[in-house]
């Protein structure tokens, strides 16, 4: 399906986030977002003409209706896995089955917590060594940048992120000589703020 063509392939933890939530968006417009939830298990019902009042047209899947769309949104999904990924789900048949298998490998909730230390270095040394130049001297693009890396941190346990401050530093510090005055305004109203000016 041209809709997952240009999705980028799931290779690494760092992708994980991102790519579940351009998956589920993908699988959404294609209509196959109720795989997710409500249709994650197979009918019951196998007559396509059994008709069920409490129902609407498409909250009603037949067992053959059901299958067709997982067999579509399996093979979509598939074809955008990287190749350990890909190896992972070999044999997984529905949805709900690929991403849980998906998640427990690539998600943050299920790191040892060695593998956990490993990634906050990583994050805190994304942290330290980013500059407003990797983000080519957009400010909007920067600051974006340090709330992924703040929400990554989270992820991995909400007790991982940096204060307030560090981050408003980080950002100050970033900007540069072209941002002095404005700098200062921010520096001077924190001080106001906190009762120290």
């Amino acid at each position: 399906m041209s809709l997952f063509q240009n999705m980028n392939d799931l290779e690494s933890l760092e992708d994980w986030r991102y790519w579940r939530e351009d998956i589920e968006r993908k699988c959404e417009i294609a209509g196959w977002r109720s795989l997710f939830g409500r249709h994650k298990t197979e009918p019951y019902n196998t007559d396509s003409s059994l008709e069920n009042p409490n129902l609407d047209d498409d909250e009603y899947l037949t067992k053959r209706s059901w299958r067709r769309q997982q067999n579509k949104a399996c093979d979509c999904i598939r074809s955008c896995l990287g190749l350990p990924a890909l190896r992972l789900v070999k044999g997984k048949e529905t949805v709900s089955e690929i991403m849980d298998a998906l998640e427990k490998k690539y998600s943050y909730l299920y790191l040892r917590p060695s593998d956990k230390t490993m990634v906050l270095m990583k994050l805190m040394d994304d942290f330290n060594s980013l500059s407003l130049a990797d983000c080519n001297n957009d400010v909007s693009k920067f600051t974006h940048r340090l709330f992924e890396i703040d929400d990554d941190m989270k992820l991995l346990d909400e007790s991982c992120t940096l204060p307030e401050p560090f981050w408003i530093n980080k950002l100050l510090d970033s900007l540069g000589p072209d941002f002095e005055i404005f700098c200062y305004f921010v520096s001077f109203k924190m001080q106001l703020l906190s009762g120290e000016g």
